[in-house]
């Protein structure tokens, strides 16, 4: 629907999409004020970065690249679902903030490998090498120990006798 809108020229997704590739291609030394808000800024720019190669490529067409679609919706659904989470959390405090931590890095995680899994149907040789660059640049991560965080929560839900459901 939004792509369908976009290549009707309703929906300056294809600004936005040459906006975002003229950033992706200067460098960046800035450390972000907020990490977390910023790596999920990153997944929208990668849900953003793949739907306008989409729509680059295929124009009309884009509508029968159901696995690139469901990418780009994963993509999208996780961000959704990792900023509002993080945002709620941090009003919360206590475990929902460690479930959300846990939820942005597989969200990362999910997102890099769906993106690269379909990129290759959209940009082939030197140009796909960037964007793969790209896009594991826009997933990009410190690694974080989900162990010792599930294990946290879990001693948590345990300590409670069940989930500790804030009010």
């Amino acid at each position: 629907m939004l792509l369908r809108r976009a290549l009707k020229g309703q929906l300056p997704l294809f600004q936005a999409a040459m906006k975002l590739q003229k950033e992706l291609l200067e460098p960046s030394f800035e450390e972000p004020e907020d990490l977390e808000l910023h790596q999920v800024q990153n997944l929208k720019k990668l849900a953003l970065m793949v739907a306008g190669l989409a729509a680059q490529k295929y124009g009309q067409g884009v509508e029968e690249e159901q696995e690139v679609l469901g990418a780009v919706a994963d993509i999208l659904i996780d961000a959704y679902a990792a900023e509002s989470a993080l945002l709620r959390a941090r009003r919360l405090g206590g475990l929902p903030e460690v479930l959300a931590r846990i939820y942005l890095a597989q969200a990362l995680d999910r997102a890099q490998g769906g993106a690269l899994s379909v990129l290759p149907r959209l940009v082939e040789g030197d140009e796909a090498r960037v964007v793969y660059s790209a896009a594991r640049r826009l997933t990009k991560r410190e690694p974080v120990d989900l162990v010792a965080l599930r294990r946290q929560a879990a001693e948590a839900v345990l300590e409670a006798g069940g989930y500790p459901i804030p009010r």
